[in-house]
């Protein structure tokens, strides 16, 4: 990401985070309830998918709650 450019990770940023610290569990909320975010929860979960990191990016269906 260059600076000024977004202000949200786009599906590669996650994925990066992911790798880069593969022990971190990601927890990825508001996909589909601002205007400026660009990823749909549905394009980022395929994404997540395709890449094989389910188990470290979290994306909770509309109003599931998750506890730790």
């Amino acid at each position: 990401m260059i600076w000024g450019t977004t202000i949200t990770m786009t599906r590669e940023d996650v994925a990066r985070i992911a790798r880069l610290s593969p022990r971190t569990k990601l927890l990825a909320v508001h996909l589909n309830t601002i205007n400026h975010c660009r990823l749909s929860q549905n394009q980022l979960t395929e994404y997540i998918k395709e890449q094989h990191l389910e188990g470290s990016v979290w994306i909770p269906k509309d109003g599931e709650v998750i506890s730790f």
